[in-house]
């Protein structure tokens, strides 16, 4: 009779965690086509799946000279880009989201992106353009808070305000 007890303990010790593996990545899939909505699921989509994404372009320099640090209000500064790829989750935060870039030059240019819910996913495209006198840095996020626009630094790093 032991034998059998502890033959029907580990098939539960096997079996329970099975259910619950099978069960999250069931719902990670159902909850893709639920990305910004104000559901539920569109909430577990952002949890359980990368939503935030961000991408970028060089012009001039090498994207492997570049890391792209991102942070809110709410939290503090994580690296999401190195070596040429996204290497962290940009987090769920609502407010001002800043992304910080960084050179290997020491140089440093700062963007920032306002969104009004938590649970908004947004695709981000960085691009850098290194002219003879200027860099040129835009942000373009698609999501339900899009913004696309454009600064200009001097070699220097330091930002080169519009002539009114």
């Amino acid at each position: 009779m032991r034998i059998n007890t502890k033959s029907k303990m580990w098939k539960k010790l096997i079996v329970i965690p099975a259910i619950i593996l099978v069960g999250i990545i069931t719902l990670k899939y159902i909850s893709k086509p639920y990305v910004n909505s104000d559901t539920l699921l569109g909430r577990v989509s952002n949890i359980l799946n990368t939503n935030n994404l961000i991408s970028l372009s060089c012009d001039g320099l090498e994207m492997n000279e570049v890391k792209i640090f991102w942070n809110s209000g709410y939290s503090n500064s994580k690296i999401i880009f190195s070596d040429s790829k996204q290497i962290g989750r940009i987090g769920h935060e609502y407010g001002h989201n800043n992304f910080e870039i960084l050179l290997n030059n020491g140089l440093k240019f700062n963007l920032g992106h306002f969104k009004t819910n938590n649970w908004h996913a947004h695709k981000y495209k960085i691009g850098l353009i290194k002219e003879p006198q200027k860099y040129k840095v835009k942000l373009e996020a698609n999501g339900p808070n899009s913004v696309n626009f454009e600064k200009h630094f001097d070699l220097n790093g330091t930002q080169i305000k519009k002539e009114k």
